[in-house]
């Protein structure tokens, strides 16, 4: 019996080196049918199926026969046997799965008994069977936990001993003719003695034996041929692959020719019309196949090949492929690494900081909790970066803190690149900080100096070398910046930094030829801000400008044979700053025509490459750059650059300023809203758009100043509301009748579900695809009214005649009443209003400049507006009449409205900058041109009036409004929650009242204690209206604590229950009351009863009007590009169509009456025939207004203006 076992596994042994995997497992499962075998058999059948299943690529499977054979008893197996099947088990949990890979050598007692047993042997004992598989997977075990833990020096260590000791059992193998033995440990054999001892080895058996089974003399002629590439004899490795194709042949090995292919295609041995779609068809046989390793090794070429082509689809989808077989299969330990080299790629382009941020920071994570401990290191080191380049300072650092300690604390090979890395974070931040930076940089100076050792302790240390040669070229880099801004120490400072660049090209010169040249490279980038400082003070003398020049050429040349495509574009780009520079000093006019074309050739190359490279980060500057340099041609002669050329160029730069905002959507609602926000506050994107308006204005073009104005305004937020946008049933209906178009639809709506299902590791695969459908949907005719929504696309002012088609309602004047689209543009100090009526906008277009600048609306702001108290005082001693009173010192600002309207017309009002924050419906107009005869009246008396933040947003919000059903059965809830208890009474009095008028079907009011943040979050999602009338918490500096006081949850009895749910108006709380009055709510007070702005954005509503009854629910802060953040910006990102909210705190009584006049409008215009039931929400606002305002106890600003519509002004009831 044990021999029909033996034969049972040799023969599986064979089948499986012939790729025959399903044959092996097949001839293993018969043996252990045979009956009357032994349990040590049964270990060993189930060992063999582990070996064979491993070979394959499935450890789940693999680890699962050991389990199985860990539980049979082991009465009849030797203690060698026990041993080794422990072995085993954790070869494959470490090696396979991944597991236990920071678990020390010394500490397992596994590894330590047979680390004494097998250094107990010598002679014939050390070859037995059981011993060489010992020393195969002690060995292998060891070497996979270094890869993943990059200790520092035991690299070396481990591969010096393990060499020794292989060494002495493959010769004792080879005397004994023991070529399977021999083949078992060749590839951890290999790894430990390098490619030249492997040459030697590997030529001397193959020319010394001759009956070497075919097999194993083709797997090793593979293996030789590989290791006579890497040395570059490429000769000698296309005859081994001749030699191995004909042994394959011969004994129809399953996957050997695939091999072979992939090592001619990789090397250039064999004619490809299409290389890249050759390796992915071995890939796919592979994987056909079920041979996960080889769909491993042919995966990593396909993505070298589809990253230097710059095909990042291809590259994408094989990404996912590898993550979907790793996955399934159970190799942990690929799928990290393949996710590592994944997040290497995205942060190159530097255009997929969204995808790099959400995929990194959970991959470090992960890391971390396997203890991966170079890995973590690695996906840390990449978000930091990510973090920098999106201008997340501190967020950068901090991570640059936490990988340098891991590295520290781990002892990892990395230290000194950690260090490097840390240093760098911290000497850009420094550079921000002006004359305290100054400190700062010579302190991290001196501190890196510290970490460099000597020269002759770097030698044979390539890590430690690399990274010391890195950190001399960052040394002299803010030396050099030192002695440009400290006149009295610049000639000590730049010698010093001249001594460093001197030893790193020393070092350099001991590296590797690849990064030689980048050091170099790097040391020669050094010399040209300085030459371009010194330029500067020569006005008449171009040569150091044109050593810079010089030094960029030379560059240029290495990087165009042998370097980076990136780099060649930074050097491309370089060179054009430094004609830049020439132009800008040149006086004669020919020379200034040649270098500003030689300036304008280099950035277009520098953008081409950037392109092609897919480094958007890099396509924004250097287009930022080229339009720079149009704009200053144009500043000193009308006409060299035509107005053509310049606004295609800002065209240019707002695409690609345009990609990488819409990227960052990936960080999800709120974080994505933020950091868009703090994206538009570069300086590229701020220049874009003071530019563009600039131009526009410079050439009178009133449209183009609208135009350019609202693609500026809140894109962060039109972003975010264009991914959830509903798709009008005209734009449905086309994309119905286009199959092409509709399935692409499907497929957007598919993977949008994905997306809100998928784990995290895997979103980022979701949402390269979502990104590729988005792209083709914008190339064709059929969505593109889809992609105006979606993208918040301003295609021109004619869009304008979109918001005319939704007016219905006509003013009580019986005239026709017009939207009007009002909007205020800044452009240096200088204020525009420009308006235009949606029903003709091109012709009615006009711009008009104001007598004054933003500067004197940021004092008067200062003066009268910035505080609640002065805010109060201001409003409530308001008079149309005085001219002495402050608010008259704004009129002016809605002064050109009255000129391009009539009364009646509904103004949609889109401020910016410090008028934000500003009630300009509250300003006073009149009759005729300014300075109006008489009192006049406020805007709103004569305008129903809503505010929106941008075109795009408004337009998304009345799509939402009017595509809400007729049948639609949702109901109203209505929120009542204050702490005064005679105005709690009449406030739920009125809510109770609201919920169960005839006008709101379905309506449920919920009030003082039954007003919790739990039943506001279940109900507001099943609600087609929200009302909340209550407390609202605003603190200016952090927005994101904004927030709606609820009641607490209370802990009642089922008797308790009843007496509230039957109760009709319920009593004020005491608690409540206690929570309410206090000033400041600790973290515990907010969870439990404050609905902050971060958890409205996570709220999933569809509801077509919200109204808050609040002190300063609508107030928020305002940044730059009109980047609004709040309440009104949470609800709307939420799903929003229509907001009523209050921009100050205004009194509980008025606010009552405001709602019961709001309501009671509504359902007056519901009444009225021809309405179609659509209801005008701006003219219930301005009702609702004008009804407080004629009451003498209110009729101050204070009670009615604060009231403001945001979104639609259509609501169906």
């Amino acid at each position: 019996m044990e021999n029909l076992i033996t034969n049972a596994i040799t023969t599986a042994r064979d089948q499986s080196l012939l790729g025959n995997f399903d044959q092996a497992l097949a001839t293993l499962d018969a043996a252990s049918d045979l009956e009357g075998i032994s349990d040590g058999d049964t270990i060993r059948l189930y060992r063999a199926a582990s070996r064979v299943l491993m070979r394959r690529g499935f450890p789940i499977v693999a680890k699962d026969c050991l389990d199985k054979a860990a539980v049979i008893p082991t009465l009849q197996v030797s203690r060698n046997e026990q041993l080794l099947l422990a072995l085993q088990r954790i070869y494959v949990s470490v090696v396979g799965c991944g597991e236990d890979t920071d678990a020390e050598d010394d500490n397992d007692p596994v590894l330590v008994q047979t680390g004494d047993h097998l250094e107990s042997l010598d002679g014939n004992d050390l070859c037995h069977e059981t011993n060489v598989e010992m020393w195969y997977f002690l060995t292998t075990i060891t070497l996979a936990r270094q890869l993943l833990q990059g200790k520092k020096g035991r690299d070396e260590e481990i591969r010096v001993t393990a060499a020794g000791k292989l060494d002495t059992l493959m010769q004792q193998l080879e005397e004994e003719n023991r070529y399977h033995d021999m083949h078992s440990i060749t590839t951890t054999y290999i790894m430990c003695v390098g490619v030249d001892r492997a040459i030697k080895h590997l030529e001397a058996i193959l020319i010394s034996s001759k009956d070497i089974p075919s097999v194993l003399r083709g797997l090793w002629s593979v293996e030789l041929a590989k290791q006579l590439m890497k040395k570059g004899r490429m000769e000698d490795a296309a005859s081994r692959l001749d030699e191995a194709e004909r042994t394959f042949q011969s004994c129809n090995h399953a996957w050997g020719h695939l091999e072979i292919q992939l090592l001619r295609l990789q090397h250039g041995l064999t004619i490809s019309s299409n290389i890249l779609l050759d390796l992915i068809d071995i890939m796919r046989q592979h994987l056909d196949a079920q041979f996960i390793y080889g769909v491993l090794q042919t995966a990593m070429e396909v993505l070298n090949f589809a990253f230097l082509k710059s095909d990042f689809s291809t590259y994408f989808k094989v990404q996912e492929v590898l993550h979907n077989v790793c996955k399934d299969v159970g190799l942990v330990k690929e799928q990290i690494i393949r996710e590592v080299q994944l997040l290497a790629m995205l942060n190159m382009s530097a255009g997929d900081s969204g995808k790099v941020l959400e995929l990194g920071q959970r991959l470090f994570r992960v890391c971390l909790e396997q203890r991966y401990w170079l890995p973590a290191y690695t996906a840390g080191r990449i978000v930091s970066i990510s973090h920098l380049q999106l201008g997340n300072l501190a967020e950068s650092e901090e991570l640059a803190v936490e990988i340098y300690n891991l590295a520290c604390r781990q002892r990892l090979a990395v230290e000194s690149e950690g260090a490097y890395h840390l240093a760098f974070i911290r000497s850009v931040r420094a550079r921000q900080d002006g004359a305290s930076g100054l400190i700062k940089l010579q302190e991290i100076v001196d501190w890196l100096l510290t970490t460099i050792p000597e020269d002759t302790e770097l030698e044979d240390q390539q890590e430690e070398l690399d990274a010391a040669a890195d950190k001399l070229c960052l040394i002299p880099s803010i030396q050099f910046e030192l002695s440009r801004k400290l006149a009295r120490d610049s000639q000590k400072l730049a010698a010093e930094a001249n001594g460093c660049v001197a030893r790193a090209r020393v070092l350099a010169s001991k590296l590797p030829e690849d990064q030689m040249i980048q050091i170099n490279a790097n040391c020669d980038d050094l010399v040209i801000p300085n030459l371009l400082t010194e330029g500067k003070k020569t006005p008449t003398d171009h040569t150091k400008e044109m050593e810079a020049v010089q030094i960029c050429d030379k560059l240029i040349a290495v990087y165009e044979t042998r370097g980076p495509k990136f780099s060649e574009g930074m050097k491309h780009m370089m060179r054009g700053h430094c004609y830049l520079q020439i132009f800008q000093k040149e006086s004669e006019f020919s020379k200034q025509i040649s270098f500003l074309s030689s300036a304008e050739e280099d950035y277009l190359k520098a953008i081409a490459i950037f392109e092609a490279a897919r480094s958007l980060q890099q396509v924004m500057i250097a287009c930022h750059f080229l339009s720079r340099l149009y704009l200053m041609a144009r500043a000193l002669y009308f006409g060299l650059v035509s107005d053509e050329a310049t606004i295609t160029s800002l065209e240019c730069l707002e695409s690609a300023c345009d990609r990488l905002r819409r990227e960052l959507s990936a960080l999800g609602s709120l974080k994505a809203l933020r950091q868009k926000q703090k994206f538009v506050s570069a300086k590229e994107v701020c220049d874009l758009y003071q530019w563009a308006i600039g131009t526009s204005i410079a050439t009178q073009n009133h449209e183009a100043i609208w135009w350019w104005s609202q693609k500026r305004k809140a894109r962060s937020l039109s972003d975010l509301l264009g991914i959830g946008v509903m798709v009008p049933a005209s734009i449905r209906q086309r994309i119905t009748e286009d199959e092409t178009a509709k399935e692409l639809y499907q497929r957007l709506e598919g993977l949008k579900t994905a997306l809100s299902v998928a784990p995290e590791m895997e979103k980022v695969y979701i949402r390269q695809n979502l990104e590729e459908v988005e792209e083709e949907m914008r190339r064709q005719e059929t969505f593109k009214d889809f992609v105006v929504l979606r993208d918040g696309v301003v295609r021109g002012i004619e869009d304008l005649k979109v918001f005319a088609s939704y007016e219905t309602a006509e003013p009580p004047t019986g005239d026709t009443r017009d939207v009007v689209f009002v909007d205020w543009v800044v452009h240096k100090d200088l204020i525009y209003v420009v308006t235009a009526n949606c029903s003709n906008p091109k012709k009615s277009c006009t711009s008009t400049l104001l007598p004054f600048g933003i500067s004197h609306v940021e004092k008067w702001i200062k003066d009268h507006w910035d505080t609640a108290e002065k805010r109060r005082d201001c409003l409530k001693r308001d008079s149309l009449s005085d001219p002495s009173k402050p608010m008259r010192q704004l009129d002016r600002l809605v002064a050109p409205v009255v000129a391009a309207t009539k009364p009646g017309d509904l103004l949609i009002v889109s401020t910016t900058s410090f008028l934000s924050s500003l009630p300009l419906h509250a300003l006073r107009v009149g009759d005729g041109e300014y300075p109006y005869q008489g009192n006049g009246i406020p805007l709103i008396e004569r305008n129903p009036v809503v505010y929106a933040p941008s075109f795009p947003i408004t337009q998304i919000c009345l799509t939402r409004s009017k595509e809400v059903a007729n049948d639609d059965a949702r109901g109203s809830v209505f929120f009542g929650v204050l702490d005064v208890e005679r105005e709690a009474k009449a406030i739920y009095n009125q809510m109770d009242r609201l919920a169960k008028s005839d006008g709101w079907q379905n309506g449920r009011s919920f009030c003082g204690d039954q007003a919790t943040k739990r039943a506001f979050g279940s109900e507001a999602q099943k609600a087609r209206l929200i009302h909340y009338h209550g407390h609202c918490r605003f603190a200016v500096e952090d927005p994101l604590k904004q927030c709606l006081v609820l009641a607490p949850e209370a802990e009642q009895t089922e008797e308790d229950q009843t007496v509230n749910e039957n109760a009709e108006i319920p009593e004020p709380s005491s608690g409540l009351e206690v929570l309410l009055s206090a000033e400041y709510l600790d973290d515990s007070d907010m969870l439990r009863t404050c609905l902050t702005v971060p958890e409205v954005f996570n709220l999933q509503l569809a509801a077509a009007l919200v109204v808050l009854v609040g002190c300063d629910s609508a107030s928020q802060t305002v940044s730059t590009g009109d980047e609004s953040l709040g309440l009104i910006t949470s609800l709307l990102c939420a799903g929003a169509a229509s907001v009523v909210g209050a921009s100050w705190p205004i009194p509980s009584a008025a606010g009552r009456a405001f709602s019961d006049a709001f309501y009671e409008n509504m359902d007056m215009q519901l009444s009225e025939v021809g309405t179609g039931g659509l209801i005008n929400l701006a003219v219930a606002l301005q009702e609702a207004m004008l009804i407080i305002m004629d009451d003498p106890n209110t009729s101050a600003p204070y009670y009615w203006a604060g009231f403001c519509l945001y979104g639609s002004w259509i609501f169906r009831k």
